[in-house]
């Protein structure tokens, strides 16, 4: 898991976070025929829940790495803890990864 955080240098307010994760969105089944982003819907919607901000997740090198989400509940009932779990993971681990950008550096948006 990577997470970037990106803070405004004026005001510190939060302008958000992108969170890089490598499995399937596979934790709701084969069975499921609606048009869903699975486990990453669950992710963002805590994580920005959290940080008051915009989330991204982009997804890592996946391979074969399929989520096994156990628990309680439906197939939709566990991938929200999966991506629950994974958010808390990745908002928790943002103060251990501060680091400051020289001054000179300029990042355009746009």
């Amino acid at each position: 898991m990577k997470v970037l955080d990106a803070i405004g240098v004026s005001d510190g307010a939060r302008i958000g976070t992108l969170i890089n994760f490598a499995a399937h969105t596979t934790a709701i089944g084969s069975s499921n025929r609606e048009l869903s982003s699975d486990w990453v819907h669950f992710t963002r919607v805590a994580a920005e829940a959290r940080l008051g901000a915009p989330v991204i997740f982009s997804n890592g090198a996946i391979g074969d790495v399929s989520p096994q989400p156990s628990g309680d509940g439906d197939q939709f009932d566990r991938a929200n803890k999966y991506g629950s779990d994974i958010a808390n993971l990745a908002v928790d681990s943002i103060p251990s990864q501060v680091f400051t950008l020289p001054s000179s550096t300029r990042c355009l948006l746009g």
